[in-house]
Order: structure tokens, then sequence, then C-alpha cells
């Protein structure tokens, strides 16, 4: 089980007993160093428990009983087009990584929070209640313009995204 706990100084610790004993206490500095160890912990542990899925580095979004996944290098813009897509009627199977069974090409859900590396430009606003970091801005599954997708969707589509920040229109 894990323990969060206020560390020395500014800093916040996170202590990890893993099985058969205690591991190693780690510090995290701030709030989006604990949601990311967090996440990559519950990611790594999903990963072990489905061992028969291919976990993709992209972003999954449903529509019309269809998955299509965004993929892109690390900050690529994935989560942002989801953002906006989500707007305009798909479904969030999973922000980052993408549960596909290689058999079947079924996407699997992995809800989790839309991970925002920058504000999102108009008319795509961030609700209240998103959590703003050092890392960017998390919006929770609860405040996302349209509901998760909780189902296993076929793929349809592969979408190669790139962000190219020296343009002025997408």
């Amino acid at each position: 089980a894990g323990q969060h706990d206020q560390g020395v100084g500014a800093g916040l610790f996170a202590a990890w007993r893993g099985e058969g004993g205690s591991g190693p206490a780690i510090e995290l500095p701030d709030r989006a160093a604990i949601l990311s160890w967090l996440d990559d912990e519950l990611t790594v542990g999903a990963q072990h428990r489905r061992p028969d899925l291919l976990f993709v580095h992209a972003a999954a979004l449903g529509r019309g009983g269809r998955a299509l996944l965004l993929v892109a290098e690390s900050g690529g813009g994935k989560s942002t087009t989801s953002w906006a897509a989500l707007h305009h009627g798909f479904a969030l199977l999973s922000d980052e990584l993408a549960p596909v069974d290689p058999k079947s090409l079924q996407v699997h859900p992995h809800p989790r929070a839309v991970c925002l590396k920058a504000r999102p430009p108009d008319p795509y606003v961030l609700p209240a209640g998103t959590m703003e970091t050092s890392g960017g801005y998390y919006v929770a599954t609860h405040l996302l313009p349209t509901a998760p997708s909780l189902e296993a969707l076929p793929l349809a589509a592969l979408v190669f995204v790139s962000y190219r920040p020296d343009e002025a229109q997408p």
C-alpha cells in the first residue's frame, strides 16, 4: 500500500511499501509529481493485470460505437486534440495509453484525467475544478464535457497528430 506524508522541508514525500516488505521512500516535490507517480503505478499495475493487451502510446476516443487512436510523440498534441474532440461529441477511452487487444483490435477503456501541458485554445476552456500544477492542467474524468466511454470499442482509425507551435492555424 502507498502512503503520502509531509516530508522534510518544502517537499512532499511518498513512502512505498510493496509486497513482502518495505520499499524505498521517494521524495515527490509537488502535486503534479504525486499525480504522475500514482498514475504511473496504476498504469503499470493495469499492464501487469492485462498482459493480453497492447498498451499503445496514444489517446483513444470513441464515437458512434467505434474507436480512434490519436498517435503522437510526447508533447505532440494528443491531449489537446482529445480535449477539443470531447467538445464535439467524442468520448474519452484513454488520454495517454490506449489498451488494444491485438487479436480483436478492440480498444479498451482506461479512463483517467486529461493532462494538458498548457491552457487549451478558445473555445475549449477548462472547467471549474481543473487542477493546475507545475506540470500543467489535470481535468478529472467527472469534469469532462462528455462522459468517458466504459466499454471496449472496435478500432476504426489511427490519426497521427503533430503539434507545430510556429504555425498560427491548425
